[in-house]
């Protein structure tokens, strides 16, 4: 049997933070074990939730998810698996996403049902 894959989500809408929770629900195996709506909650959930996966938006307010996912993946034993989840899917973020340790990009205009499937192959690891 599988383990449960614990799930943080930072982004400052309520309305995607419900969207990606309900999102989250659908997979088997995994569950949101806690919320942010700015950075520098961001980070401290996830340092202290220790999560398996974070999906984090770019723009929050308090700072940038790029920043929140440099600091967690220098700071944190147990690193997560980072799924930056934003409106700004330009190159230049893309690549800081990567260059920062996010280990998917996904624009929620259009790739939202990616981060489902990054679910679904997580789960099943």
């Amino acid at each position: 049997m599988n383990k449960v894959l614990n799930v943080f989500i930072a982004d400052d809408s309520a309305v995607v933070r419900e969207r990606l929770s309900e999102l989250v629900a659908q997979v088997g195996g995994a569950r949101v074990i806690g919320q942010a709506d700015d950075a520098p909650s961001a980070e401290d959930g996830i340092l202290s939730t220790k999560p398996d996966v974070a999906i984090v938006d770019i723009r929050m307010p308090g700072g940038s998810g790029i920043d929140v996912v440099r600091r967690v993946r220098s700071s944190a034993e147990r690193k997560p698996t980072f799924i930056v989840h934003s409106n700004y899917a330009y190159d230049q973020f893309r690549k800081a996403s990567t260059e920062a340790g996010a280990d998917f990009f996904f624009e929620k205009g259009t790739e939202t049902h990616r981060v489902s499937e990054a679910l679904r192959m997580l789960a099943g690891r």
